[in-house]
């Protein structure tokens, strides 16, 4: 069975956007399922509509699942991966994903006030852990949002494979303009080769 992969866009953002569409048609051409999910009220994003969302589009997960987050589609992918759906999934890559508040926050208002919508609370990281068979995640060195220190979050709650990409922002359509990312194909393919536990 292909594998089926789904793609969650950022706050602000489109289908059409960024590295999306490109992400999508290199993975069909690799012979998996794809799709990017149209998330609703991308301007005002409230976490619980975003991840009834993703649950809608997916369904039925199974060890054939992979979804990749992007900023805010990567916090959408962890709420959904504290819920148990009933199968453990393949894994998740979680693009410019911040786990809490940073010191970067403070020069972004309107950025740290969405923040707070989305981080109320500790993230549960043990059922993340306990719904995935791996994670990893990528950050860009000069990303004016989340710091590299995030990175180690997640490695150590998380075991995720961390990779730092050069000058690539926050992986948006403002400079540098992100339309390709090849770390993240390259993250999907590696989930997709690793050995599924059960549930």
């Amino acid at each position: 069975m292909a594998k089926r992969v789904f793609i969650v866009h950022r706050w602000a953002a489109e289908a059409t956007d960024d590295y999306y569409p490109w992400l999508k048609d290199q993975l069909e051409e690799k012979g998996f399922t794809a799709k990017i999910v149209d998330l609703p009220e991308t301007m005002d994003p409230k976490p619980e509509k975003w991840l009834a969302q993703l649950e809608k589009e997916v369904g039925k997960p199974d060890e054939d699942t992979i979804l990749v987050g992007h900023s805010l589609g990567a916090q959408t992918v962890m709420n959904y991966l504290e819920k148990d759906h009933g199968a453990r999934i393949r894994g998740a890559v979680l693009i410019a994903h911040w786990p809490r508040l940073s010191e970067k926050d403070k020069e972004h208002q309107e950025y740290i006030a969405m923040s707070k919508r989305w981080l109320s609370r500790e993230p549960r990281w043990e059922e993340i852990a306990r719904n995935t068979d791996g994670v990893i995640a990528i950050f860009s060195d000069n990303d004016p949002f989340v710091p590299l220190s995030d990175s180690a979050v997640l490695k150590r709650r998380l075991n995720a494979k961390i990779i730092i990409e050069k000058g690539k922002g926050h992986f948006g359509d403002v400079e540098p303009a992100v339309l390709e990312l090849q770390s993240a194909l390259n993250a999907v393919i590696e989930l997709s080769k690793r050995k599924s536990g059960k549930k």
